[in-house]
C-alpha cells in the first residue's frame, strides 16, 4: 500500500545525501522504497530500503467468521480468524463456558468434520505477539430437527394417584413442546388437573424436559399422552407416546 504522502518529507541532511522521513508511521508506511539518482539521462538505482512496521495483532473483520455462526447437524463447520501483526502473532483456540485451550491448533482456521450438536458451543481464538494480543469471540449454533423421547412409554397406576410423565425434547432451533391427551392439547392454564414443569437440561444443546403431573387421577384420564416438539420452520414435528392403564 502507499504511505499517505501528507506524512512524508524528503531532506538533505549532507552533501550527496537525501533522508526520506516520516512524521506518522502507520502499517501504510510498510514496502520496498528505493533512492533513485538521474546521472546523464540515465536513472540509477542507488539504494533499495525495505521497511517492516511491527505492531500488535488487529482482527481482519472482512476475512474472519461472524461472531455468530450456523451450521447443519452433519456439515463441515468452518470458524476462520484472520489476524495482521508483526512478528506474525501466534494463534491459539479455546472453547467452552469456562473457556479450555483446543491443545495442537494454532492456525487461523478451525474446521470441525460432520459436525454435531454437541459441538454447539462458545469458541475463541486469541492472536499474540510480542506487541501484544487480540481475541474473537464466536458462538457455533449446530442446527438439527426435532427428536422426542419419554422415559416410560408405559404406566400402570390406580385410582386418586398421582402421576407424572416425563419427555425429553431436543431441537435446533426449537419452536414448540407440548403434551396432547388423546389428540387433544392439553392447556395447563384452564385446568386444575394437570401440572407441567419445563426444564433446560443443558447450557449449550437445546435440551428440554417436559414433566407432566396429573393429580388423583380417574378413569377419564386413562389413555395416551402425546409429546410434541417441532423446530422453527414448523413443517417437522416429532412425537412421543405414554399410554396410562388404570388398574383394578
Amino acid at each position: 500500500m502507499n504511505p499517505d504522502s501528507t506524512y512524508l518529507g524528503v531532506e538533505k541532511s549532507a552533501y550527496n545525501t537525501w533522508d526520506l522521513r516520516n512524521k506518522n508511521v502507520t502499517r501504510n508506511f510498510a514496502g520496498t522504497y528505493k533512492c533513485e539518482a538521474k546521472i546523464c539521462n540515465e536513472t540509477l538505482t542507488l539504494s533499495v530500503v525495505i521497511v517492516v512496521i511491527e505492531g500488535k495483532p488487529t482482527l481482519d473483520r472482512r476475512n474472519s467468521s461472524s461472531s455468530n455462526s450456523k451450521f447443519k447437524e452433519g456439515e463441515d463447520a468452518e470458524l476462520n480468524c484472520v489476524f495482521d501483526g508483526s512478528p506474525a502473532p501466534v494463534i491459539k483456540w479455546y472453547r467452552g463456558r469456562p473457556m479450555e485451550i483446543i491443545e495442537g491448533l494454532e492456525r487461523s482456521k478451525l474446521i470441525i468434520r460432520n459436525v454435531t450438536r454437541y459441538s454447539q458451543a462458545n469458541y475463541k481464538c486469541s492472536a499474540s505477539n510480542k506487541h501484544g494480543s487480540a481475541d474473537r469471540h464466536m458462538y457455533l449454533t449446530v442446527e438439527f430437527g426435532p427428536e422426542v423421547s419419554v422415559v416410560t412409554s408405559l404406566i400402570r397406576a390406580t385410582e386418586h394417584e398421582n402421576v407424572i410423565m416425563r419427555c425429553i425434547v431436543q431441537a435446533s432451533p426449537m419452536s414448540k413442546a407440548y403434551w396432547k391427551f388423546e389428540g387433544k392439547k392439553i392447556n395447563i392454564n384452564t385446568s386444575h388437573i394437570y401440572e407441567l414443569e419445563e426444564n433446560q437440561w443443558a447450557d449449550e444443546i437445546p435440551v428440554k424436559l417436559l414433566q407432566l403431573k396429573i393429580k388423583l387421577i380417574s378413569e377419564n384420564d386413562q389413555g395416551n399422552y402425546t409429546c410434541h416438539g417441532s423446530g422453527m420452520d414448523g413443517n417437522h414435528e416429532e412425537t412421543a407416546t405414554v399410554q396410562l392403564i388404570i388398574r383394578d
